[in-house]
């Protein structure tokens, strides 16, 4: 089975029309640990029980948290798909956590649909997707922005050589900063490969007719 994780401010929903017969997992009704490791942690255990062999596909937040559950459980997982990911920040973390912390006190104060506008006009997203516009900023959500922060990550750039299975790592040709990091990152996978997404920004498999063939082999 595929279980397939979401970004932030997304819904399992997402995942629906591009694999329909797969796992979607909830991250908002998930219980969630106290950092994005704890939660890995917690969440392999529950995999393992009802999949013996489980592929994994993460999308930004969801790519983060991916990393973290191959980490979690580096023999569980038959492959996975790491797309738009940040491995962690080398330096800047409190920068980042404060640029977290801005944009969680506007979707918490000001007019959500005038925040969501601006979240998507940010250059790394920037473009027309079919990708569903939430309806509300939920509660739950103000975990990507506080304990599932970038600033609040671990770095795992010492730790990907860990990652033991095959992993796809697929970024958008114009999406310039993360490409860079997933040509950077591959190289530390003991069996990763970088895939370019043609004609794409941050949103791959919304904007990519063939991210779902390329998923599941098909």
């Amino acid at each position: 089975m595929l279980w397939c994780l979401h970004g932030a401010l997304g819904s399992y929903r997402d995942w629906e029309p591009i694999f329909p017969n797969e796992r979607h997992v909830d991250l908002w009704t998930t219980k969630p640990g106290t950092d994005l490791a704890e939660w890995a942690t917690q969440w392999v255990e529950t995999v393992a029980k009802k999949d013996p062999y489980p592929r994994l596909v993460g999308y930004s937040m969801g790519g983060r948290l991916a990393l973290h559950a191959l980490l979690a459980a580096p023999t569980l997982w038959q492959s996975a798909v790491i797309v738009s990911t940040h491995p962690g920040l080398r330096s800047g973390r409190a920068k980042r956590r404060a640029h977290d912390e801005a944009w969680l006190e506007r979707f918490q104060q000001e007019p959500f649909e005038d925040v969501i506008r601006n979240w998507n006009a940010q250059p790394v997203f920037n473009r027309e997707s079919s990708l569903a516009t939430p309806e509300r900023f939920e509660p739950s959500m103000a975990q990507c922005f506080q304990e599932w922060s970038l600033g609040n990550q671990e770095s795992l750039w010492d730790q990907l050589d860990q990652i033991t299975c095959p992993v796809q790592w697929v970024c958008g040709e114009e999406d310039t900063k993360f490409s860079n990091l997933g040509r950077e990152a591959v190289t530390m996978l003991p069996q990763g490969k970088y895939v370019s997404a043609p004609g794409c920004k941050h949103r791959v498999p919304w904007e990519w007719e063939d991210f779902a063939s390329l998923t599941t082999g098909r």
